[in-house]
């Protein structure tokens, strides 16, 4: 897939879910006038990935590019459960754009979740930085919870956790190149697949990101 359509690639101002409108019924009709791949059950792996492409580029055309992560599946370390992988979720034309549709409207509740986390979670304009770094150190511990919480910690779900706490800094006006430098540096490889970590892991992480809120 494109780039520029890869989920880890966006930022928080490119994804936030304030001010873009949704309309499932609409996107349904996107869908639903998309080809359905038809190939030998043997390529069954490798048939959905141009079918999710095309959705996709589909639907960013239409509601913007805060779409690319419908079909980042909990199997995968993401937070949509209604779509699992291209070779088990793309099937015949009547089942197909009705579970794209459903990934799509739980990708929204969860970029609409986050949005709602991100403003209870932040400090106040104008906080001190002692006041941020609580805050920060806080909303770090409670977003990696969440985190864990939606993906069910399945494979590469720090992956999503990375993304969510860079999200949440760039919502605090920190640039994303430095945003994801300082998760990056703060989780350190401690994260691991199917691995819940032990809450002195997490509380460590939540503050190393927040010893950077005076800068």
């Amino acid at each position: 897939m494109d780039e520029k359509l890869w989920l880890r690639n966006q930022t928080w101002a490119d994804v936030k879910p304030t001010g873009r409108p949704f309309d499932a019924d609409a996107a349904y009709d996107i869908v639903a006038a998309i080809p359905i791949p038809i190939v030998e059950q043997e390529a069954a792996y490798s048939r959905g990935y141009p079918y999710e492409e095309a959705v996709t580029r589909a639907l960013v055309d239409r509601f913007g590019i805060w779409v690319v992560g419908w079909h980042h599946s909990t199997h995968f370390g993401g937070p949509v459960e209604a779509w699992c992988c291209s070779s088990d979720s793309v099937t015949t034309v009547d089942e197909t754009p009705d579970r794209v549709v459903d990934s799509l409207e739980e990708w929204r509740e969860w970029l609409d979740e986050l949005d709602e986390k991100f403003a209870r979670l932040s400090p106040a304009p104008g906080a001190s930085a002692e006041d941020r770094e609580w805050a920060w150190e806080r909303a770090v511990a409670r977003l990696v919870t969440l985190v864990l919480d939606r993906t069910s910690c399945e494979a590469a779900w720090y992956g999503h956790c990375e993304l969510v706490l860079r999200w949440y800094l760039e919502s605090n006006d920190v640039e994303a190149g430095r945003a994801a430098e300082w998760v990056g540096e703060a989780i350190g490889g401690r994260f691991k697949s199917w691995v819940e970590p032990r809450l002195p892991v997490i509380d460590d992480v939540a503050e190393r990101i927040a010893a950077h809120a005076d800068r």
